[in-house]
């Protein structure tokens, strides 16, 4: 996806960002790597609603920018890294492009190669090493910045004048939701941190997605708003200013003002703001009703 904005925004097709982090993993191996974890997390599959695929997610904190590595295990086998001398079994993608210092939502995929289909393990434990552990062989590695792109946990949600239903006559000039949701469109995101309720905002183009996840996504932000209405705030922002006339051409398509706003590298992304306007969770790519729920959780305690 190739949207142009007065400042040449591109947001990559999420694809081939994934394609560009996918590693290789190989099965069966044991035996502990000398070197003690950082960190330590337990990932949760999480289901799309897409088939059978789904991914792991686990938040976790890296104190250090720099080239980290990344051991998996499910169901007590630790995943080899490449260059095991064994016939690679699995594979694993990582979501996550915008990893920084401080609190992450850690994303991957794993799938088995011989039969192409997502492993769907309740879980898998997640053993990461900083720069410097001196542990080399690692099921893979993740770059971590100094700074992600997009508004890290703690920092300031970006206060964005996205168009709501009052600048358009009609709401397919604000979104290509096929069936939009009015209530997703009724304020700005600055009209939100302004009230001081938690908000949800999403970013996506449910028209134009390229992992088919986007108008999922809105439908499941809809979804969490039922439930939570009149206790948080609900937005979805198109990420194309002008849907209506796209047309099928993302060659027409401008970017709205927030994609640069909020660094978004990719879509979907979704945050989680507390009632004092700072940004308490953030998910990229496809969020879970579940995920969100337990983000707002922490922010309507």
């Amino acid at each position: 996806m190739k949207p142009t904005s007065s400042r040449s925004t591109t947001i990559p097709a999420a694809t081939a960002v994934l394609a560009a982090l996918t590693a290789v993993l190989f099965a069966a191996c044991s035996g502990p790597d000398p070197a003690e974890p950082d960190a330590t997390a337990v990932a949760r599959f999480r289901p799309w609603p897409l088939g059978n695929l789904g991914v792991y997610t686990a938040q976790v904190a890296f104190d250090r920018a720099g080239q980290w590595g990344m051991d998996i295990s499910v169901d007590e086998t630790r995943l080899a890294s490449s260059s095991s001398p064994e016939s690679p079994a699995l594979s694993a993608t990582v979501i996550s492009t915008d990893l920084g210092v401080g609190t992450n939502r850690l994303a991957f995929a794993i799938q088995d190669r011989a039969s192409n289909t997502t492993v769907r393990f309740p879980g898998a434990v997640v053993s990461l090493y900083g720069p410097g552990s001196g542990a080399d062989d690692v099921t893979t590695t993740i770059q971590v910045k100094e700074k992600s792109s997009t508004p890290a946990v703690g920092s300031p949600a970006p206060a964005s004048v996205n168009k709501t239903g009052r600048d358009v006559e009609t709401l397919d000039h604000l979104t290509t939701a096929p069936v939009p949701d009015p209530d997703l469109y009724r304020m700005t995101i600055r009209e939100a941190l302004a009230s001081g309720m938690p908000l949800v905002v999403s970013f996506a183009t449910p028209g134009y997605c390229q992992t088919a996840t986007c108008g999922p996504q809105v439908e499941v932000l809809s979804e969490v708003r039922d439930r939570y209405r009149g206790r948080a705030n609900f937005i979805h922002v198109e990420v194309f200013d002008n849907p209506h006339e796209i047309q099928g051409d993302l060659g027409r398509a401008r970017a709205v003002p927030s994609v640069d706003e909020w660094g978004l590298p990719t879509e979907p992304w979704t945050f989680v703001v507390d009632g004092g306007g700072a940004v308490s969770a953030k998910f990229e790519a496809f969020a879970t009703a579940e995920e969100i729920e337990e983000g707002l959780a922490a922010v309507l305690q």
